[in-house]
């Protein structure tokens, strides 16, 4: 691969006029420094630092052209800042490893990392590190392709305040692929993990050795959730969830199910089988209609063995209709006990 430096005393000192120039498969060699520069790519190339110290304040725009060959990018010991946010479409594989994610222009709802398109795409994002960012940071690592067999999300990263949701979010698997996101570390936001595939996902999901501390109130916190993607979800009954080694605070979760109005509702043969250090584990349902069910109970009256009557309520509620107290010669009922 042809591979071309960039910086004070080289031929290019401007990185979009690289990006330009470069054939196919370069890789491009950042020298300590400052790059303001908007990039578009439409070529498969890896930009790496040489040294630290080598930052981005561009957007960074890459997508497989129309009719052209499909395009992988590497991005390697950078710190990405200002509008330094990545946006990527129809790539087949896309790599980040060793950098820096802070202190960039931020709106509402804003995805640092978005990767798009629908296409089956090789993931690997190791070693980064997501630092504290504006709160319109929603969810920093958005994936919409189909993730192939081998994918990692590893030995991340995700400091406090830094995402306003999930860190990471999922949303389309390649038949029968095995993805694996381990040895993440991560602090407050709602959950690590947003797994929202479409249609009807077979595969593995393994979270191995990963270490989370939020601070929200459960259900609406986790190292995981599961929740279909709107009406286009079919059925999660093929896809296996596989956790070990997770290290969480007491109070919290390791993850849960979640169907909100617009999400197809989970069944029994619907939902994904799970491991928890190898065991089978059912995850919690805690979508709005479960946990309603959860809250209501009944309330049996007995009389020795004799069912007198049942009653309904809200967990932690009074009774508020109890039956005709029972009778019998010689003795004065003095109430009902639990």
């Amino acid at each position: 691969p042809t591979v071309i430096n960039v910086g004070p005393g080289e031929q290019y000192r401007a990185l979009a006029d690289v990006i330009a120039d470069a054939p196919e498969g370069s890789k491009i060699a950042l020298l300590p420094g400052t790059y303001g520069d908007a990039l578009t790519i439409g070529r498969s190339m890896k930009i790496y630092g040489t040294e630290k110290g080598v930052v981005l304040t561009g957007a960074i725009t890459a997508a497989t052209p129309d009719g052209g060959n499909a395009v992988s990018l590497e991005l390697e010991n950078l710190t990405l800042e200002g509008d330094a946010l990545i946006s990527a479409t129809d790539l087949k594989a896309f790599s980040m490893k060793n950098v820096v994610f802070g202190n960039h222009n931020i709106t509402k709802k804003t995805m640092p990392v978005a990767i798009k398109g629908e296409n089956e795409i090789l993931l690997n994002i190791e070693d980064c590190a997501f630092t504290d960012e504006p709160s319109g940071s929603y969810n920093l690592i958005d994936v919409y392709g189909q993730l192939l067999d081998g994918s990692t999300i590893s030995n991340n990263s995700f400091d406090a305040a830094c995402c306003s949701h999930n860190q990471i979010s999922l949303y389309g698997l390649a038949p029968g692929a095995t993805v694996e996101i381990n040895g993440n570390f991560a602090v407050n936001s709602k959950n690590l993990v947003r797994i929202g595939f479409k249609g009807n996902p077979s595969g593995t999901v393994v979270l191995d050795g990963n270490c989370y501390d939020f601070t929200d109130e459960p259900p609406y916190d986790g190292l995981f959730l599961v929740q279909p993607y709107g009406r286009q979800t079919e059925s999660f009954g093929d896809l296996t969830i596989d956790v070990k080694n997770t290290v969480y605070p007491t109070g919290t979760q390791i993850g849960y199910l979640y169907a909100g109005g617009n999400d197809t509702p989970f069944t029994d043969a619907t939902k994904p089988k799970a491991l928890l250090d190898g065991e089978l584990w059912e995850i919690p349902d805690s979508s709005p209609e479960a946990l309603t069910a959860k809250t209501k109970i009944t309330v049996t009256f007995m009389s020795g063995t004799e069912v007198i009557g049942t009653s309904e309520v809200s967990r932690g509620s009074a009774v508020g209709l109890e039956p005709v107290a029972p009778t019998k010669v010689g003795y004065t009922f003095s109430g009902w006990s639990a």
